[in-house]
């Protein structure tokens, strides 16, 4: 009786392992360390989102005005596998949005992918806590 439990126990706990490891935050919001940290509550093209037009622009809107002078090419890095791409960034603070405008229209069929790196910072300085990553489709020819 004591080895099937000592098993149930064991199986329980290494389910809960892969289930840890897997989720990839499972569709929630992460969870913050500093509650006074910027939060990204929106993002457009949408996480996985397959069909977007080759001229469109990248949005993340966040939860609280940012710092505009921590809104820069090197917070925010969107790339597809042939490369990264150039632009140039804004920061929107009537709609509290990172906006990047690409130099030149996405190709057709490509999965970019959106990186926002802690270096944005909020009025206070509070930086964003983890880097925030997502990515999505452009539609075919």
């Amino acid at each position: 009786m004591n080895k099937i439990n000592s098993w149930k126990w064991l199986s329980i706990g290494l389910l809960l392992i892969v289930i840890l490891f897997t989720c990839n935050s499972c569709g929630r919001a992460i969870k913050q360390f500093n509650p006074n940290a910027p939060v990204v509550i929106a993002f457009y093209p949408a996480d996985k989102t397959q069909g977007i037009a080759t001229d469109t622009y990248i949005s993340a809107r966040f939860d609280k005005q940012l710092d505009p002078t921590s809104i820069t090419n090197s917070s925010i890095f969107v790339s597809s596998l042939t490369g990264s791409l150039t632009g140039s960034v804004t920061f929107d603070a009537v709609s509290q949005s990172v906006l990047f405008y690409p130099t030149y229209l996405l190709s057709f069929s490509t999965t970019y992918t959106v990186s926002l790196s802690t270096l944005i910072k909020d009025m206070d300085g509070n930086s964003l806590e983890v880097p925030v990553s997502w990515s999505f489709t452009t539609a075919t020819n």
